[in-house]
């Protein structure tokens, strides 16, 4: 009948429109870091070094023929909870940064603040230098719970143009996006799992 005929156009745009969709979401997922999330005793074990510091200089260079931009995060170290550090002022290497007005950039990289406190846990770089293990898992940034008076942890668990493989879909923006607890109750788990990993079989 007429009515049944010009539903057609109607429904030929939702389904247009749903691919169009469909495909738009197929791209941004293109572009995203996929992220399994890294539990804490996995971070503890991988890591050749974890540090607090405090971060002192943040310059980004130029490398291989201008084909790849890497960052130097200054950091003046506190305290050495795994590892051994030969100075107390260290430089972390990560892959991306901004020179002269083009930016290089991984979604998931840890991002710094000059001043700022952080819980680093480090790993190697091919060059034996030292970046942050498991992209923005190993950073956490130390601020002073103002309620309790005691230094706390965070970290954001949703950062841009990341994709998260065990969050679904329903999460949506529901889910928690910053990651807070308590610094010397981390920093004891820290001490327990490393005295474990360091004991005699």
């Amino acid at each position: 009948s007429q009515n049944r005929l010009s539903s057609r156009p109607l429904m030929n745009l939702r389904v247009l429109s749903a691919i169009v969709i469909a495909i738009l979401g197929h791209l941004m997922n293109a572009n995203a870091t996929i992220i399994v999330p890294t539990e804490d005793h996995r971070l503890i074990r991988q890591a050749s070094t974890i540090v607090v510091g405090q971060v002192t200089k943040i310059e980004s260079h130029w490398y291989a023929a201008k084909t790849q931009i890497y960052t130097h995060v200054g950091l003046r170290v506190e305290e050495v909870l795994k590892g051994e550090l030969p100075q107390v002022d260290i430089t972390v290497k990560q892959l991306g940064g901004s020179v002269g007005g083009l930016r290089s950039w991984i979604f998931g990289s840890p991002e710094f603040v000059l001043g700022e406190r952080v819980l680093l846990f480090l790993t190697a770089n091919p060059d034996g230098t030292l970046r942050v293990l498991s992209l923005y898992q190993g950073k956490f940034s130390i601020v002073l719970n103002a309620q309790t008076g005691e230094h706390s942890i965070y970290r954001g668990l949703n950062p841009e143009g990341v994709r998260n493989l065990t969050r679904s879909a329903r999460d949506g923006d529901s889910a928690k996006l910053v990651e807070m607890r308590p610094l010397g109750r981390f920093k004891a788990e820290i001490a327990s799992q490393v005295a474990q990993e360091q004991a005699p079989t």
